[in-house]
């Protein structure tokens, strides 16, 4: 097999054999789905059926030995197929389109649970997966106006970081938290130092790791938001593409440059990886 196609690609693996690359495309609709199922020796274009295949995919995610991806058309649509073939299934559940379109959702899994934040500049709708299905569900973020962030470390711990006023409604950036699995959120005990908005994450109850997206820090609580901290500050103002914790203790961040920081205490300390030169 050759180079897959695609000007980017992201990767997402559910153990060592079975693996999804979303292939980003110059033409309709814009990205391409790949899979390996024997550690990456053999990737295949996935045909999917109908219903998902005239969509862009937003979001992969994998977890519970099945995979999940969002769709951005019109309706959003959420399919799913095992880990070990590719036969995906659309859910019955659709959420709305925006106005952008500018399709940003961000599904979050934790063994059989998860939840899917539709995002199109502003958080539209949202929805839930319990005992093996999605049904609709209402996200935090909804009434604020802009973007938001969602991060859990367990099927009952939430926390959501909800970027206000740039569509509308109040300004600032403020999280909310739920304890039942998102069905009921209440607002985080402190305003954050910076305001401003990048990905988020949240590697056990109670620690939240933010990551800046103009002053560039990492920030940190480790007490459901009482106080904030920076955990990390880069030499330079960069942004973060993303962060992600492996378990409670090992995470990852990648700056937009491409430094990447890790941490094996939680989101404590954080340091640069040093990659070896490639130069002769």
């Amino acid at each position: 097999m050759g180079n897959i196609p695609g000007s980017s690609a992201e990767v997402r693996f559910a153990n060592p054999q079975d693996g999804w690359i979303v292939a980003s495309t110059d033409t309709a609709p814009y990205t391409e789905l790949w899979a390996t199922h024997n550690g990456g020796s053999r990737w295949e274009a996935v045909t999917l059926p109908a219903a998902l295949a005239n969509a862009s995919i937003s979001d992969l995610e994998t977890s519970g030995g099945e995979v999940y991806a969002s769709f951005c058309g019109d309706p959003v649509r959420i399919g799913a197929s095992p880990v070990t073939v590719n036969a995906w299934t659309p859910s019955p559940t659709t959420l709305q389109i925006g106005a952008g379109p500018v399709c940003g959702d961000q599904m979050v899994l934790q063994g059989a649970d998860g939840w899917l934040m539709n995002v199109d500049r502003t958080v539209i709708d949202g929805a839930r997966l319990a005992d093996g299905a999605w049904s609709p569900w209402t996200p935090p973020c909804e009434a604020s106006g802009g973007p938001g962030e969602l991060a859990a470390s367990d099927p009952n711990h939430l926390v959501a970081v909800c970027d206000g006023g740039e569509y509308g409604g109040p300004a600032g950036v403020l999280t909310s938290l739920s304890t039942d699995g998102g069905s009921t959120f209440v607002p985080g005990p402190q305003s954050l130092p910076q305001d401003d908005y990048g990905p988020s994450a949240s590697p056990s109850p109670g620690v939240i790791i933010l990551a800046s997206s103009e002053q560039g820090d990492l920030l940190g609580s480790f007490d459901g938001g009482e106080k904030w901290s920076p955990v990390y500050s880069p030499l330079s103002s960069e942004g973060w593409t993303y962060l992600g914790f492996t378990t409670s203790t090992q995470g990852v961040a990648i700056a937009e440059g491409g430094t990447m920081v890790m941490t094996f205490d939680g989101g404590h300390a954080w340091a640069p990886v040093r990659f070896p030169s490639t130069s002769s």
